[in-house]
């Protein structure tokens, strides 16, 4: 899986949109479709991965199963 596909799978389990997940981690649109190609810089991750209530090693390895994810807060 790529970085793109875990956040994806973690933004489907918080009840969020891509988009929505980029809003919140101020992040310009389309920023994280680029992810399925290119690796993403550190800080932006770990703002997509507090958005998402999840660490940055999920995000990266997808480790922890996305069912187990409580919705995270905004800003």
């Amino acid at each position: 899986m790529t970085i793109y596909d875990n956040v994806a799978r973690y933004a489907h389990a918080c009840g969020l949109s891509i988009d929505a997940v980029e809003k919140a981690a101020g992040l310009s649109n389309g920023t994280i479709g680029k992810w399925r190609v290119y690796k993403p810089r550190v800080d932006r991750l770990l703002n997509v991965a507090r958005v998402l209530n999840v660490d940055i090693n999920d995000l990266i390895g997808g480790d922890q199963g996305a069912e187990n994810v409580k919705p995270g807060k905004e800003g």
